[in-house]
């Protein structure tokens, strides 16, 4: 499976290479300029977008917090917490390694940015990741690419995450949520959940999505 989910992403970080690069719209809440070729995966409690630029993957997922895993987070220390945990859930899922983190102040609003290390196929790559809890939604945007390439591609990296726009109005009180009152986690475990569970849907994801395009080209 891994060699299958290297080969594939190899493909078509090849053919993908050049896109032009346009400002797409997440929400009301947030933009960011991502190659215009891209793919959506919408579900009623998530959505992810693909996009391939260079010899890098972007992924934007998108979740909103309801259902059994909506994390409860009355204040700063919930939120830095809730973070913590998913970071540590989803490296876990995708069997990585850290490689640093630090919380990010943006236009008032507290982000967390972490890297780590993990491996497709034969593959070693240096995934960049940040994540927002916004207006009961959790924000994930993530740019792999190959470790040994991490020079070259580091000005792809940066203009990507610099990118970001949130929408104007937003303080630390659109980050609190109070949608599971009976939660029995405390907000790290929660995250940590939820880390774990994008991990594995994200895989697979990946996996479903190449083979349909792949497929597509092909049949063209």
């Amino acid at each position: 499976m891994k060699q299958i989910i290297f080969t594939l992403f190899l493909f078509l970080t090849i053919n993908f290479f050049g896109q032009k690069i346009i400002e797409y719209k997440i929400d009301d809440n947030l933009r960011i300029q991502i190659p215009e070729n891209y793919e959506i995966k919408d579900t009623l409690e998530q959505k992810v977008v693909k996009a391939f630029v260079d010899n890098g993957l972007i992924l934007i997922i998108t979740s909103s917090n309801i259902g059994k895993t909506a994390a409860t987070i009355k204040n700063e220390k919930d939120l830095l917490k809730f973070y913590k945990g998913f970071r540590a859930g989803h490296i876990k899922s995708l069997n990585g390694k850290l490689i640093n983190e630090e919380f990010v102040n943006k236009d008032g609003l507290k982000l967390y940015s972490f890297s780590y290390i993990a491996t497709m196929g034969e593959e070693v790559q240096l995934r960049n990741c940040l994540v927002l809890f916004l207006q009961d939604n959790t924000y994930i945007l993530q740019f792999w690419q190959p470790e040994s390439m991490k020079n070259e591609m580091k000005i792809v990296n940066e203009n990507f995450f610099s990118s970001l726009k949130i929408s104007k109005g937003f303080t630390l009180e659109n980050q609190l949520s109070f949608s599971n009152e009976e939660q029995t986690l405390d907000s790290y475990s929660l995250g940590y959940t939820i880390g774990k569970i994008f991990g594995k849907l994200l895989v697979l994801g990946i996996v479903i999505g190449l083979i349909i395009l792949i497929a597509k080209k092909i049949n063209k």
